[in-house]
């Protein structure tokens, strides 16, 4: 019934907005009536007490609704390891280190003037306690990460199909489409229900229809197309119970093993995951990186709202779908054409920075979704973090950045790549698993450095696991 009226009143209003408020205030001024003008004191009081029951009802309703509804995410992709653990016990299971080579420094600040902006004193004297305030905020939320998180070990599951290093070649069949199985179709009602909060947009996808290791020693891969609609039927509902009762992972991926690529009912459209990093003095040198750009992706997305997600986390796209995709296309263009929207910048300043080093490290398969593709990246950009603050603020206020339409980004955090590290499996159940680091912050004036602690996307840590060299360690 709530819903029901809620989209009257919707339509009512985008139908004429006038005629809409005319309504409520006829409704308004006969009820009004009926209570205090016509002498039937037991009729009124029965009305009104039925009013007052109904809107506590609908108010009850909105409260469940809602509660589900910030907790949608887990109820459609389980991300509790421990659980999966009861599953696919450590075939996938795999402890690396985040950064090879390199030393983890959590003691890393930074503490300078981003702009030349001007001010009078009693301005700066304003926004330096704004600054006060929220800087020890932020330090007394996370005030115990540097006792605790120190570690520079992560973990995460995932099936790794090849490395960037690795031979591969590509079989495209646009015209081929994926049909969902005929069980998904007839609970079509019942599973999209699951995405009531997610924005979603009906369009073609790329899947990754097989990928074969053949005896030339060549990873043979065959792309087909499938749609976003039926992404969001299969592998992006995998866990969500059906009536209460039963997911599609206990349906169709119920083995201790993924189901192979090319028998798979799940829809596996390939997602694009690329790793920015600045740099100190903005050369794009991998040797001088010091900033790791981490979205934050906002709470339309249609998975991980209000989670870190990999400085660009889209699907695979093309300003064609139906045309032919290259291998070519995949190793590179495949970021490049989409990083100005993902990173929140004008395809201008990216041109006018020199074009950015993109390396391709690889493949893997999502355990999370039922053994979605990903393919993963990394990308130096020839900036610094002044620089690029800089662009994307005169962006956003520019009013001519584009609708960022399907998981959209609501705030890139400048991270500090050698403060960045996963908290302990032994903290508590709310703060394990999430990612701790130093990202930087714009108070107008001055930019500081906070301490952060933010559950994240899975796939972002399967991003950290290639950028290290998919370091085998199961323990």
């Amino acid at each position: 019934m709530i819903d029901l009226i809620l989209r009257y009143f919707s339509f009512a209003w985008r139908k004429s907005r006038f005629i809409f408020c005319l309504q409520v205030a006829v409704v308004l001024s006969l009820l009004y009536w009926i209570l205090t003008v016509i002498n039937f004191q037991n009729l009124g009081e029965n009305l009104f007490a039925s009013f007052v029951g109904f809107v506590a009802g609908a108010i009850l309703v909105m409260a469940i609704l809602n509660k589900l509804g910030v907790h949608e995410d887990e109820r459609k992709v389980c991300y509790d390891d421990d659980q999966l653990r009861l599953q696919y016990k450590k075939k996938y299971w795999h402890v690396f280190t985040l950064h090879p080579g390199e030393q983890l420094d959590i003691s890393q600040v930074v503490s300078e003037k981003l702009t030349d902006v001007e001010g009078s004193l009693f301005d700066k004297a304003y926004h330096w306690v704004r600054l006060f305030i929220s800087r020890g905020w932020y330090h007394l939320l996370n005030r115990h990460l540097s006792k605790n998180a120190t570690s520079d070990k992560a973990r995460v599951y995932a099936e790794k199909l090849f490395g960037g290093a690795n031979s591969w070649d590509l079989v495209d069949n646009p015209q081929q489409q994926f049909e969902l199985d005929g069980f998904i179709m007839s609970q079509y009602s019942k599973i999209m229900a699951a995405h009531g909060r997610s924005k979603h947009k009906a369009s073609l996808t790329v899947r990754l229809q097989d990928c074969q290791l053949g005896k030339d020693g060549v990873y043979h891969l065959v792309t087909t197309r499938s749609t976003y609609l039926a992404h969001l039927l299969t592998n992006r509902a995998i866990d969500y119970k059906i009536d209460g009762k039963f997911s599609l992972r206990e349906v169709y991926e119920n083995r201790d093993t993924l189901v192979p690529l090319n028998k798979s009912k799940m829809s596996n459209h390939i997602g694009i995951n690329a790793l920015v990093f600045l740099s100190e003095e903005g050369t794009g040198n991998k040797k001088d990186r010091k900033y790791l750009l981490l979205a934050e992706r906002d709470k339309t997305g249609t998975i991980a709202k209000y989670m870190l997600t990999a400085s660009v986390a889209i699907r695979l796209d093309m300003d064609d779908l139906e045309s032919p995709l290259s291998q070519e296309y995949l190793r590179r263009d495949a970021v490049l054409n989409y990083m100005p929207q993902s990173l929140g910048v004008s395809d201008t300043w990216l041109n006018s920075i020199g074009q950015p080093s993109i390396t391709f490290l690889g493949a893997s398969r999502d355990i999370y979704e039922g053994g979605k593709p990903t393919f993963f990246y990394e990308v130096d950009l020839c900036a610094n973090a002044k620089q690029y603050m800089r662009a994307r603020h005169e962006y956003k206020n520019s009013g001519s950045h584009k609708d960022e339409g399907v998981d959209k980004v609501a705030h890139m955090h400048v991270a500090l790549w050698k403060t960045l590290r996963m908290n302990p499996h032994e903290m508590s159940k709310k703060m394990r698993d999430k990612l701790s680091y130093t990202a930087l912050r714009h108070y107008k004036y001055w930019i500081k450095s906070v301490e952060y602690s933010r559950a994240c996307e899975k796939n972002l840590l399967a991003a950290l696991w290639f950028l290290g060299g998919c370091e085998e360690s199961n323990e």
